[in-house]
C-alpha cells in the first residue's frame, strides 16, 4: 500500500478523475474474488461457485467504466491452463457461466456500439493498432521509457524482479504458489500484450497501468521471500 501511494502514477490518480480510477478498481476486485474461489475451492475441496459469479459481475461492470478490464479474461484463462492444481476448472461450467454473467452486463454498450458504427470499439482498437499495417522498433523502447516516468526506473526495475520471482516461485511450489501464478498472470501477459502493440505504433504510457495492480503485491511477496531467506541464512 506505500509503495503504491508514493508511485507517480497512483498518486496522481489519487486527485485526478479518469477512468484509470475505476478501472483499477474493479479489476483487483475481480482479481480477489477469483482468488478467494481459488482458495476456498482448494481448502474445503467444494466447488462453490458464488466467487466466480462475482468475479463475473464485477468484470462487466469494469467493462462499462474502461474495456482495458477484458484483458483480464484470458488472463484467467492461461492461468488455469498452466496450473495443474486448478485446471480441473477447464471443465467445469462455472467459469464459462461467470464470463457470460459479464457479456450480459456488457450488452447495452454493444448494443450501443452496433447502433453506432462500433465508434467506442473502433476508437480502443486504434489505441492498441489493431490492424496497422507497419512495423516500428522505436516503439517498445519508448514505451518503456515511458514506464519510468510514471512509476519510476526504481520500481520498474523492482517490479520485473518481482513478477519473475513469483512466476519462479508460484511455478514451483504447487498449491502453495497459487496467489504468485495468479500475480504473474495477472500482470506479465497484460504488460507484454501492450509492448507488442508499441510495434505497430505509438501505446499511451498508461495503457497498461492495470497490470501494476497486481505486479505490485508480487513486488512485496518477492522481496519478503529475499528478506526471509538472508534470514535463515544468517540464523
Amino acid at each position: 500500500a506505500v509503495l503504491i501511494n508514493i508511485t507517480p502514477i497512483f498518486a496522481a490518480g489519487a486527485v485526478l478523475m479518469t477512468t484509470d480510477v475505476l478501472l483499477l478498481f474493479f479489476w483487483a476486485a475481480a482479481l480477489y474474488c477469483a482468488f478467494r474461489e481459488l482458495e476456498k475451492s482448494s481448502a474445503k475441496g467444494a466447488k462453490s461457485p458464488a466467487w466466480w459469479y462475482a468475479a463475473g459481475a464485477v468484470i462487466g461492470v469494469g467493462f462499462l467504466c474502461k474495456y482495458t478490464i477484458v484483458l483480464l479474461l484470458p488472463c484467467i484463462l492461461l492461468y488455469l491452463i498452466f496450473s495443474k492444481d486448478d485446471r480441473i476448472w477447464l471443465k467445469r461450467k462455472e467459469p464459462y457461466i461467470a464470463a457470460l454473467i459479464s457479456l450480459v452486463i456488457v450488452t447495452p454498450v454493444i448494443y450501443w456500439n452496433i447502433s453506432h458504427g462500433q465508434v467506442t470499439i473502433k476508437h480502443t482498437m486504434g489505441q492498441v493498432h489493431a490492424g496497422d499495417g507497419g512495423i516500428t522498433l522505436s516503439g517498445p523502447l519508448e514505451f518503456i521509457a515511458s514506464q519510468f516516468g510514471i512509476i519510476t526506473p526504481f520500481f520498474f526495475a523492482a517490479i520485473v524482479y518481482g513478477i519473475w520471482s513469483c512466476a519462479k516461485a508460484g511455478f514451483k511450489d504447487g498449491a502453495a504458489g497459487r496467489g504468485r501464478r495468479l500475480a504473474f498472470f495477472a500482470s506479465a501477459p497484460v504488460f507484454a500484450f501492450f509492448v507488442a502493440a508499441t510495434f505497430r505504433g505509438k501505446v499511451h504510457a498508461n495503457s497498461a497501468i492495470a497490470s501494476y495492480v497486481a505486479a505490485y503485491p508480487a513486488l512485496a511477496a518477492a522481496f519478503e521471500s529475499l528478506y526471509e531467506r538472508r534470514v535463515d541464512r544468517r540464523g
